[in-house]
């Protein structure tokens, strides 16, 4: 079948009119002139393949009955020159061909429109300035209708009415002559359609050129189809065939067309660009700014449905841009998203992509925590299966794979848990239920240890409100510390008046009190946590050291150790929700308990310290230590046999039991060494066997033993001291029975 504009070109062509249409009568057209139809007979059999005579054109009725045979019976030859012509034009080149005609410059107009017009429309219809537009009626001053390559556009500034119709959406427009309007339908059902009349169209036009209008709207609709799924077709055959610079170029046409598909182009320019960025020893920056704009847009624009379809690509295509950029950890992510496709072939490249990004990050995983800045770390959760595990507000890491600086809780990494950083440990990260407590105890705990260090005597802490401070012993983190003192005595004094320890919250007055028997003058130690961003106890240091302070006194509650703020949780509660789900766990259950609102605590601790003068008698004691060791330089036999007695004695643990010293007193007396004397070897004695850590371990060992017993609180302490002191756990044990001989 030949199509019926065609036709109507070349009746037109052959009888040298500029166009013609199905309402034009035989007499109109001279037809009655036996050359002019002899010529009309034999270019139509030419082009069509007819055996038309010019006796049977001259008894047609119209031109509509020549029209209708040549279409339904006629085949065009492909190599005419007519069809030739036709096919170099483009979609709107037609359509401006076929509007020409109800160009009236005045109320009509047709391209080119003038300035003046141009600006109005484009400022009335919204219109971008890459939109062309073709026809403009006007009916007032107020009221519009356009053409452009989007679609049609009608707008009513009085009654704020503006109606746009994308020719992808218009399936076909017809004119009624007895309603005197235009209907645009947008199925081949005639139950969606909207109407217009004639005047607000075509004003001045007879039924005959109304229809050829609507007629001239339908094939613009129906060639924008055509012309959209043979390019598509095109495309999808250079993308299997690798040939991208074509994709490129048919991507581009699809771009002009102004479909309802756009944003399925933008996505497929941006995919086509990072393939071929992919190719290139060195990326193009500027292809890579195409192709990162065309994914934006591509997600910005499309349709729910569309985007859930194309999702998984699109975050692939993502993860490509951001490995060409050496964005390892974006590209991560990018991929870990896409490895959630339902497509199983995107699934496994994702897979690859992703284990490729995680082997260039190794490195940065290595030294995670001093690469990123707190808010950026500030919250991880480690899951088995991390696809689709990507939130703005969680670091997620596969179980198998956490960077290896991070430091938990014994029991812990726990696969779904949310963990969160420690504000000024960066590398040690607890579970973000029960965090702010965590933090607050260790906050007490690094000042306890601080008022040691400065020559504490004596520590109180006393609960004011919230949790009682026996849960201070009972914690992992605890009171103790490398401040060289000897722990006089120490436990919990309950003062239960007030009442039950259930309502602790605002009646319990638990207190705690350690003393301490400093040796050393009051001093900063190292490596402590929170005394960077203390204002206060930097105050004390200086007050202390500079100015022998003797007591001192804070309170510290859990608020000052909250570091999330409402807002922030808000979000963070969305985004663990969103993992959870994704990871299949209970989170109802999850959001109660980890998100659980904690009652606020707050303590006082009191502290007395030794008077820095106090310190010169240790002072003295070293001095006096050093002059023993001279002494003990020169020996006569009898001390000599003495001092391997006490060596003797020694051997087993470094301590002389009752029943030795017993022994060496009878030595000492038989020998003829005096007492001072002896002293002074079993002092040097000490010095060659123990180091100065190990005679440290075994004054705390016996300050803590209570009746030959060292208690399970102690005990936990004292294993602390150990391992501060450097001395291994068989040593300890050695020191330990030696005591208890």
């Amino acid at each position: 079948m030949a199509n019926e504009d065609i036709v109507l070109e070349i009746i037109a062509q052959t009888l040298g009119r500029k166009s013609v249409n199905t309402g034009c009568t035989i007499d109109f057209l001279d037809l009655n002139r036996y050359d002019n139809a002899q010529k009309l007979a034999q270019t139509l059999n030419e082009e069509f393949g007819l055996l038309l005579t010019c006796r049977w054109i001259q008894k047609a009725k119209n031109l509509k009955e020549i029209v209708s045979f040549v279409t339904e019976n006629g085949n065009l030859r492909e190599d005419t020159p007519f069809v030739k012509e036709v096919k170099s034009e483009g979609i709107f080149d037609i359509l401006v061909r076929d509007l020409k005609r109800f160009d009236n410059n005045y109320d009509r107009r047709v391209v080119p429109l003038p300035d003046h017009i141009l600006s109005k429309v484009r400022r009335e219809h919204r219109l971008e300035n890459n939109i062309n537009v073709y026809y403009y009626r006007e009916n007032d001053s107020e009221t519009t209708f356009i053409i452009t390559d989007q679609g049609i556009s009608y707008c009513d500034t009085g009654a704020k009415i503006l109606e746009q119709y994308a020719w992808g959406k218009i399936d076909r427009v017809e004119y009624s002559p007895s309603e005197n309007y235009f209907f645009i339908y947008f199925s081949e059902n005639s139950d969606v359609y909207d109407s217009y009349s004639r005047y607000t169209l075509v004003k001045g036009l007879n039924d005959d050129e109304s229809r050829y209008f609507a007629k001239v709207l339908t094939n613009t609709a129906e060639n924008f189809e055509n012309e959209e799924d043979n390019l598509f077709e095109e495309l999808n055959t250079f993308m299997e065939k690798g040939n991208l610079e074509e994709a490129l170029v048919i991507v581009e046409k699809l771009l002009n067309l102004n479909s309802e598909n756009l944003p399925f182009y933008h996505f497929a320019k941006g995919r086509i660009l990072a393939e071929i960025l992919n190719t290139q020893e060195v990326p193009d920056n500027n292809l890579i700014e195409q192709a990162q704009k065309n994914i934006s847009i591509a997600r910005e624009t499309m349709d729910e449905e569309t985007l859930d379809e194309f999702d998984s690509s699109m975050h692939e295509t993502e993860g490509i841009l951001h490995r060409i950029c050496g964005e390892f950890y974006l590209a991560r992510n990018s991929f870990a998203c896409a490895m959630e496709a339902k497509d199983r072939d995107i699934r496994e490249e994702a897979e690859e992509y992703y284990l490729e990004a995680e082997e260039a990050l190794k490195e940065t995983w290595e030294n995670y925590t001093e690469r990123y800045d707190y808010k950026d770390r500030k919250f991880i959760m480690p899951v088995k299966n991390i696809s689709g595990c990507i939130v703005p507000d969680i670091d997620v890491f596969r179980m198998n794979n956490i960077p290896p600086c991070f430091s938990f809780p014994a029991g812990h990494p726990v696969a779904n848990e949310l963990y969160m950083g420690h504000p000024y440990n960066p590398s040690v990260y607890i579970p973000y239920e029960g965090s702010e407590y965590a933090f607050f105890l260790d906050k007490i705990d690094e000042l306890c240890y601080l008022l040691q260090c400065l020559g504490a005597t004596e520590i109180s802490i006393t609960a004011i409100k919230g949790k009682a401070v026996n849960e201070l012993t009972n914690s992992s983190i605890h009171i103790d510390g490398d401040a060289n003192v000897k722990m006089f005595s120490g436990g919990a004094e309950y003062n239960n008046k007030f009442g039950s320890e259930k309502d602790s919250c605002s009646k319990s007055s638990l207190a705690l009190t350690q003393r301490f028997d400093p040796m050393k003058l009051p001093y900063l130690p190292e490596d402590l946590v929170w005394y960077p961003e203390q204002t206060n106890w930097q105050r004390l240091v200086q007050q202390r050291i500079n100015g022998n302070m003797l007591e001192y006194h804070q309170t510290i509650s859990t608020s000052e150790t909250k570091f999330v703020s409402s807002t922030e949780e808000n979000d963070l509660k969305a985004s663990a929700k969103f993992l959870w789900t994704k990871v299949n766990a209970t989170y109802k259950d999850a959001l109660e308990t980890k998100f659980k609102q904690s009652m606020e605590t707050e303590w006082r601790i009191d502290v007395k310290f030794r008077s820095i003068l106090d310190f010169d008698k240790f002072a003295k004691n070293g001095d006096n230590v050093e002059q023993e060791v001279k002494n003990v330089a020169c020996l006569t036999d009898e001390e000599e046999k003495y001092k391997e007695e006490v060596l003797f004695c020694l051997e087993e643990g470094g301590v002389i039991s009752d029943e030795e010293r017993s022994f060496l007193e009878r030595k000492r007396k038989k020998l003829g060494v005096s007492e001072d004397r002896a002293k002074e070897i079993e002092n040097v004695c000490l010095n060659e066997l123990m180091t100065a850590e190990e005679r440290e371990y075994i004054e705390e060992l016996q300050a803590a033993m209570i009746d030959g017993v060292i208690p399970d609180n102690v005990r936990r302490l004292l294993d602390r001291l150990r391992k501060s002191l450097d001395i291994t756990e068989t040593r300890a044990k050695e020191l330990e029975l030696g005591l208890m001989k």
